[in-house]
């Protein structure tokens, strides 16, 4: 391969085309072999509080039965309540575990299942990569879709005519949107401030609109016991 700043816009533009083509072949390989990795389902949770919760519902009746038989409201309450919060909470970790278990051994006969797909597929993940870093022009670090697409985009519309030119596009491009972070974020704390200072300030003046009020009733109040004390 040619020396990478020897290279023609042309060529360069190819192998960075080739290494974004072989980049999303090896994350795609990569997320096939996640997915026979699947964490336990949400749902088992949402049914394991669902029966727990149905399970609440006699401990309660439970607890009025009490109240009636005794006809002590509090002993029923002391009663009912606490023993069905622990019978609940039980019964949820008890559900959630049996149907993680279940779900786990599952689990582990599916990999087991597919133990030559995987690693058919690991196989190919550590050729794709062996290819990108043995066929690429680009430095490691900008090895990444978000780099690669910029990359192509700068060439193909004749931003950029070799790599160092990329790169710098790409770096300024960054600090520009870092920059533009840094802006939209010190305007979000400043309209937050804004806003206290405006809530302040409008409780300031309710607080001085019901002392003026109190104080002319005040003063209405002393002018009344003046008059009487007058009048005697």
């Amino acid at each position: 391969m040619k020396d990478v700043l020897n290279l023609s816009r042309e060529e360069l533009l190819e192998n960075v085309n080739q290494t974004l083509g072989l980049l999303n072949k090896f994350m795609a390989v990569d997320s096939s072999i996640r997915s026979f990795y699947k964490s336990t389902p949400d749902i088992y949770e949402k049914i394991a509080v669902i029966v727990a919760f149905i399970s609440f519902l006699p401990l309660i009746m439970f607890g009025v039965n009490v109240m009636r038989i005794f006809d002590d409201w509090f002993l029923g309450i002391l009663v009912g309540f606490p023993l069905g919060v622990a019978m609940t909470w039980f019964l949820f970790v008890f559900i959630r575990r049996k149907l993680e278990g279940n779900f786990k051994i599952k689990q582990k006969q599916y990999l087991e299942d597919n133990y030559e797909k995987i690693q058919a597929l690991n196989v190919e993940l550590g050729g794709i990569a062996e290819t990108v870093f043995r066929t690429t022009v680009v430095p490691e670090d900008y090895v990444t879709r978000p780099a690669l697409e910029k990359f192509s985009s700068y060439l193909s519309n004749y931003r950029a005519s070799n790599l160092p030119e990329c790169i710098n596009l790409y770096e300024n491009e960054l600090q520009a949107q870092q920059m533009r972070d840094e802006i939209n974020q010190f305007r979000q704390e400043q309209q937050r401030t804004t806003d206290m200072l405006s809530k302040a300030r409008s409780e300031l003046s309710n607080t001085n609109r019901h002392l003026s009020e109190a104080n002319v009733k005040l003063g209405g109040i002393e002018h009344e016991a003046y008059k009487s004390n007058f009048h005697r």
